[in-house]
């Protein structure tokens, strides 16, 4: 109960950050989300799968966290350094 009031939280937080105007890279950012929590999510099945064939690659998991560091403070193309704060 308290993961699922969680996750729903967490869930509303990234909307609303996806959707507020600090977001300068959305592009980036939701690939990057995307990427990485695809990652994450398909190794967190195979480690609750009760198949002994599928094995979690923690190797994987840090990608996915790499993953998700570059979609979140990378720059979109057309977003110059005045626009994303940077100057």
């Amino acid at each position: 109960m308290f993961a699922k009031l969680a996750l729903k939280k967490a869930i509303k937080q990234l909307l609303n950050y996806l959707n507020s105007d600090n977001m300068k890279s959305k592009k980036t950012t939701i690939a990057g989300i995307i990427g990485g929590l695809s990652i994450i999510l398909t190794q967190v099945w195979y480690a609750l799968d009760a198949d002994p064939a599928t094995v979690m690659s923690f190797e994987a998991i840090i990608a996915a966290f790499g993953v998700l560091g570059i979609g979140w403070f990378a720059r979109d193309n057309d977003v110059t350094s005045e626009k994303a704060g940077a100057k």
